[in-house]
């Protein structure tokens, strides 16, 4: 089995969430996973086999910390198997052009960090109104009523499609 780098950043918990369940997964299925939140320094360890890295995308672009981590191991990971999952909430909307305006941030994001022939998913988020400031949490509102979206009563709406992430993690794992 492979040595899997898991590298994510994360604004609001939901993609640290996500990189936690794809770290418990991988390993579930006999690999030695670590799991790596960019904002931390980096882990000292072998280097890995193949990279899993997971960030949110927030006003058009990803996590700094996670932008650094992918430009400082590009090289390092150069012809090893690489994955890329992009949180958004873009990602699940019914409209094509900003699912499509989301993969091309992502695409962008991997040519700008010197990542070729990464495998790319794009993953639906959610708002966490706790996290939000009573500004951000009425225009997250308001786009979400856009969008004919109800906000969960408990605050916390999840829109990722937890089938399709785990079926691309799964088929990262199989090419390994």
């Amino acid at each position: 089995m492979a040595r899997i780098l898991v590298c994510y950043a994360t604004t609001q918990g939901h993609t640290g969430a996500l990189a936690a369940r794809a770290a418990a997964r991988l390993t579930a299925g006999g690999h030695a996973v670590e799991l790596w939140n960019a904002a931390d320094p980096p882990p000292s360890t072998q280097p890995p086999e193949a990279v899993l890295l997971m960030g949110s995308l927030h006003l058009g672009k990803h996590q700094d910390a996670l932008a650094r981590a992918a430009k400082a191991g590009a090289p390092l990971w150069a012809g090893k198997p690489v994955a890329f999952v992009s949180v958004s909430l873009a990602a699940g909307s019914r409209d094509p052009r900003e699912v499509a305006a989301a993969r091309a941030i992502a695409t962008d994001f991997l040519a700008d960090a010197g990542i070729k022939g990464a495998a790319l998913h794009l993953a639906a988020g959610a708002v966490h109104e706790r996290e939000l400031n009573w500004i951000t949490r009425w225009m997250m509102r308001e786009i979400l009523a856009k969008h004919d979206a109800t906000p969960d009563p408990s605050g916390d709406t999840v829109f990722t499609d937890y089938a399709a992430l785990d079926g691309f993690i799964d088929a990262f794992a199989a090419g390994l």
